[in-house]
C-alpha cells in the first residue's frame, strides 16, 4: 500500500511528465504551479528536473547501458 508521501510524489512525476512532453493540461498545470510556488524547494526541484540539458542527458544514458 502507497503512503501519502509515495501517492504525493508519483502524482508530481506525472504532471512533471506531461509538461516535458507538452501535454499537460491547464487543470495539471494549475496543479504543477502550486505545487511549485508552495516551496524554493520546490521550486529549485522543478527547475533541475525541467532543464532540456539535463533530460537529453539522462535520456542519453538511458539509451546506452554501457556507459558509466
Amino acid at each position: 500500500m502507497q503512503t501519502n508521501s509515495e501517492k504525493k510524489a508519483r502524482r508530481l512525476s506525472k504532471l512533471l511528465a506531461a509538461y516535458i512532453r507538452k501535454t499537460i493540461t491547464p487543470e495539471e498545470k494549475e496543479e504543477l504551479d502550486e505545487w511549485i510556488g508552495a516551496s524554493e524547494r520546490n521550486l529549485r526541484l522543478f527547475q533541475e528536473l525541467s532543464d532540456p540539458a539535463r533530460i537529453k542527458l539522462a535520456l542519453e544514458i538511458l539509451a546506452d547501458p554501457d556507459q558509466k
